[in-house]
């Protein structure tokens, strides 16, 4: 009876024993299990080496286009709208006196043509053309040869309907052929609210400056009376003195 009972007792603990094992293994295949998901997940979180390269590119990408400059809302189509076609023309005498003044005159007008437009300006080189133009328009002349005065206003609206005219006044000081008169014709537009100028064009006038006789020695004089006075002047003044008292001398 006891026999049995420890083959019993036996039976149990080789039993329990192997149950233990069996526990312990399954403990330990868990454990391996969830290292190598674990390990899975892992590896499949790491990104490979082109793909971070190609993110660290399009970052890069991104943040060099965040720093270029915005386009401009402006265009040359914008600038186009604010011109359109007029007749312009010019009028610069040929010949002029020194010490004389003259007249140089620019005319523009969008509603007629330039053959009519060259009948509204005063005789001279006249010089007639088509060009482009703004709703206001400024014209510059420059002379370095003649003292210029401005009659108008350098920068006008132009009125569709009628002549817009620039005029100054000008008075050599210096003779000679071929003395340069500049035009200068300028647009100007609004850019971005603000006002703006677009150069269109230059023109060149040339004047022949003359001198007269009476003008040459008037000039000469001016410039060395003190010379004149002295060495022709006094000498002559001198003589006619002595002449006319000799005459009243001999009526005595």
């Amino acid at each position: 009876m006891k026999n049995i009972q420890y083959e019993h007792s036996n039976i149990g603990y080789q039993l329990d024993s192997q149950s233990e094992q069996v526990t312990t293994e399954t403990a330990e295949d868990y454990t391996n299990e969830q290292s190598i998901s674990d390990n899975y997940e892992y590896l499949n979180n790491i990104e490979p080496a082109s793909s971070v390269q190609e993110n660290t590119s399009i970052h890069t990408a991104q943040t060099n286009r965040s720093e270029l400059p915005t386009k401009s809302v402006f265009s040359s189509d914008d600038i186009a709208r604010q011109l359109s076609q007029s007749s312009f023309g010019y009028s610069v005498p040929q010949e002029a006196n020194i010490n004389d003044d003259i007249e140089v005159v620019v005319k523009i007008n969008p509603s007629i043509s330039i053959d009519q437009l060259k009948e509204h300006l005063p005789e001279g080189q006249q010089i007639t053309q088509n060009i482009q133009i703004s709703r206001i328009v400024e014209v510059r002349l420059e002379a370095r040869d003649f003292d210029v005065i401005n009659l108008t206003p350098q920068r006008q609206i132009i009125m569709g309907d009628q002549d817009t005219t620039w005029k100054w006044s000008l008075k050599p000081l210096s003779s000679g052929p071929g003395k340069e008169v500049k035009i200068t014709v300028t647009a100007i537009i609004t850019v971005d609210g603000e006002k703006a100028e677009r150069y269109l064009d230059t023109y060149v006038g040339k004047v022949n400056v003359n001198i007269t006789t009476k003008q040459r020695i008037t000039k000469w004089l001016s410039a060395n009376w003190e010379w004149a006075w002295g060495s022709l002047l006094i000498p002559i003044v001198g003589f006619a003195w002595a002449k006319y008292s000799k005459k009243k001398k001999k009526k005595k």
